[in-house]
């Protein structure tokens, strides 16, 4: 369990915030695509995280993933708010990837990223999610199985038949 005691309790949340800002802000932001919203749910992530964090809360046995079921619940919400409502321009995408992407290889991988995410579009929410958590953010299956409170062995067979699935997406 983790706990912040009462008097380091600013500087142990700082240097949590510090360590995982960019990751859940990077996280957001490939599901979104949409900065200011991104900035704005990851902010709300952090204040929940930190109204929570205290309290006796069995949920948090590994920060990492509490944090990302946090923003994976925000995103929910968010989508829930929205509805189908989508303004996002292809210049917008660019823009957004060419911050994400680090690399000499930027248009390659611009352009591949964007072709899993098109494919990824015919897949169920959950599916997206596991996909999302496994390869963009790097989560083992044990942290992906309380973010989404599934059973780790039913997740591996999630990760197993939704690549098969994108694999005969791409395909086509």
């Amino acid at each position: 369990m983790m706990y912040v005691n009462s008097n380091e309790e600013e500087k142990d949340f700082l240097n949590l915030y510090k360590k995982y800002y960019s990751k859940i802000y990077n996280y957001i932001i490939r599901k979104l695509f949409n900065k200011e919203v991104a900035e704005d749910l990851t902010s709300s992530t952090f204040l929940k995280a930190l109204d929570n964090i205290n309290k006796y809360n069995p949920e948090i046995r590994n920060f990492n993933a509490w944090i990302y079921k946090i923003a994976t619940n925000e995103v929910i919400l968010y989508h829930k708010y929205i509805g189908n409502k989508k303004n996002i321009s292809i210049e917008d995408n660019e823009n957004i990837l060419s911050d994400l992407l680090q690399n000499d290889n930027k248009t390659d991988k611009y352009l591949d990223f964007i072709t899993v995410k098109e494919a990824m579009e015919n897949l169920k929410p959950l599916e997206k999610n596991v996909i999302e958590l496994y390869y963009f953010e790097n989560l083992g299956y044990s942290e992906i199985s309380e973010i989404l409170n599934i059973k780790e062995n039913s997740l591996r067979s999630i990760v197993h038949r939704t690549l098969k699935k994108l694999e005969k997406i791409m395909d086509n």
